[in-house]
Formats: structure tokens, C-alpha cells, sequence
């Protein structure tokens, strides 16, 4: 009786089915992982930038804004430099969205504050919202509390079909807050 060593051709071919299908969601599991961090960067650094401008509205003793332009995908803050109501802006920091992240606004009527509580029920942004330049989306009012007003934005990555974030206005705290949506839990969480 001979001892045979070694695989045939058909358990050859069927491990490298299978290691095959392994690594194929292996890597769909580490694209969605990349996407899900570079999303979650972005969010977190503009929200630092649009926290930041209370203190900039303190520095100037004066009006800031903040304006988002999805065409350029970016944010640029603005101070009032004359003090005198006249509006003269001079230009702070451009904060640059940094691709595949998107930036967008779901609601057609670009006068209509972003306040707390009308997007807690609402689904998350549609992917093809409202394009262009944002005027005046965030300002921080220079008063002795420095009142965020005004304003919101959703960043989202097209890779992700279950992952948005929410940056915009708590009309009752009269701050600005960071919340995220997730597929998994269909509901809105402060971070």
C-alpha cells in the first residue's frame, strides 16, 4: 500500500476559491474602514474650525462668518473689520474639504436657520442636495456670550451609504454641536 502526499488539483482550486472570497470582503471591510476615518477626520477638524471662531469674534470685538461652498469644496471664516455695521470682511482661514469627503445642504430654502430639533426626525441627507455657495451659513454674533446663529452642514463620503455627520446650530444652548447618523442605528448622536 503507497501513502500518497500532496493535493489534488480540485482541493487546490477549491482553497483558492475560498481564501479568494476571504480576501474580497476583506477588503471591501478595510475600503469602508479607510472611508469611515476620513470622514470622521474631516468632521472633526471643521468642527474645531467653526468652534474656534468664537474665539476669533472675542479677538475682533467683531461679526463672524463662516461660508461653505460645495463648488470648491471649502469653508471660509470672515470677520466684520469695520465694527460699524458697514460689513467690511476681511478673510480669516479657508479650510479645505479634502476629497472623497462631501459637503452639502438638503434644504432649498437657503434662508431658513438651522435650529435644534427640525433634522432630529429627519433621514439623512439626499446626496444630490443644494449646490453652490452658502453666504452667511454659520455666524458667531459679538456679544458677551458670543452666539453661534444661523447655519448647518452635512458631510457625508459617497462611499458610505450609512454614515453622515451633522454640524449646525443648538438654537436652545446657543452652541454649536457635532452629531453623527448611523445606518445601524437610525438615530442621530451628539459627540
Amino acid at each position: 500500500m503507497r501513502n500518497n502526499h500532496g493535493f489534488t488539483l480540485l482541493e487546490v482550486a477549491i482553497i483558492t476559491v475560498i481564501l479568494g472570497i476571504i480576501a474580497a470582503f476583506t477588503i471591501v471591510k478595510y475600503q469602508k474602514f479607510v472611508a469611515n476615518n476620513e470622514l470622521e477626520k474631516e468632521a472633526n477638524n471643521l468642527y474645531t474650525e467653526l468652534r474656534s471662531m468664537r474665539s476669533v469674534s472675542f479677538k475682533y470685538d467683531g461679526l463672524v462668518r463662516a461660508k461653505f461652498n460645495t463648488t470648491a469644496m471649502q469653508c471660509t471664516v470672515w470677520v466684520d473689520t469695520s465694527q460699524d455695521g458697514n460689513f467690511k470682511y476681511r478673510q480669516l482661514t479657508v479650510y479645505q474639504i479634502k476629497a472623497p469627503v462631501v459637503i452639502n445642504r438638503i434644504d432649498n430654502n437657503l434662508a431658513q436657520p438651522y435650529t435644534d430639533g427640525w433634522w432630529m426626525d429627519a433621514n439623512p441627507p439626499i446626496q444630490n442636495g443644494v449646490q453652490g455657495e452658502w453666504k452667511d451659513s454659520i455666524k458667531v454674533i459679538p456679544d458677551s456670550r458670543g452666539r453661534y446663529s444661523l447655519g448647518g452642514i452635512y458631510l457625508y463620503n459617497p462611499r458610505l451609504d450609512d454614515s453622515y455627520y451633522f454640524i449646525g446650530i443648538n438654537s436652545g444652548m446657543e452652541s454649536i454641536e457635532l452629531k453623527k447618523y448611523t445606518g445601524t442605528s437610525k438615530s442621530w448622536k451628539t459627540l
